[in-house]
């Protein structure tokens, strides 16, 4: 509860600043409004942690953890590879330090806008990995099956 105050507090005192800005010509009332809209933005992000259960909060933080650590060890062995074949230095080697760099950061995005509680619990346990596992096989089922209807048609045809 007393986040949630110090929050709206602090919209109300930026709010003001802003305000400000404008009466005094600094600011621009389109560039007003775009920095309104990421204000309100940041609050909505904020109330939505706070309104999840430490169990979800758990859940999405392992599952952040886990996913990250998978992405840098296959960014880490294509480094490694390129720096044995070209040398440390190297064009390729610095370009692929880039793209990690970019893919890591795409992914933090990601997981601060995208990822669900629910998402992160079938990631990260036994029932949901099964249950992950399940979808799979019954989509690979699918698809195998409809291929070979294909394949039987394009042989009597």
């Amino acid at each position: 509860m007393k986040r949630q105050a110090i929050i709206k507090t602090v919209k109300l005192r930026t709010r003001r600043t802003y305000n400000y800005f404008i009466k005094t010509g600094t600011l621009l009332k389109k560039e007003y409004e775009k920095r309104l809209q990421v204000i309100k933005g940041e609050g909505s992000k904020a109330n939505r942690l706070t309104l999840m259960s430490q169990k979800d909060q758990q859940a999405i933080a392992k599952y952040y953890a886990q996913s990250r650590q998978r992405l840098t060890e296959s960014w880490n062995k294509k480094i490694l590879k390129a720096e044995n074949k070209y040398g440390k230095g190297s064009v390729q080697v610095e370009k692929l330090q880039k793209e990690k760099k970019e893919a890591l950061e795409k992914q933090h995005l990601k997981f601060a806008t995208k990822v669900t509680a629910k998402e992160a619990e079938l990631h990260t346990t036994l029932a949901g990995q099964i249950k992950l596992s399940t979808n799979k096989i019954a989509k690979d089922y699918k698809t195998l099956t409809e291929k070979s209807k294909k394949y039987s048609k394009e042989k009597n045809d």
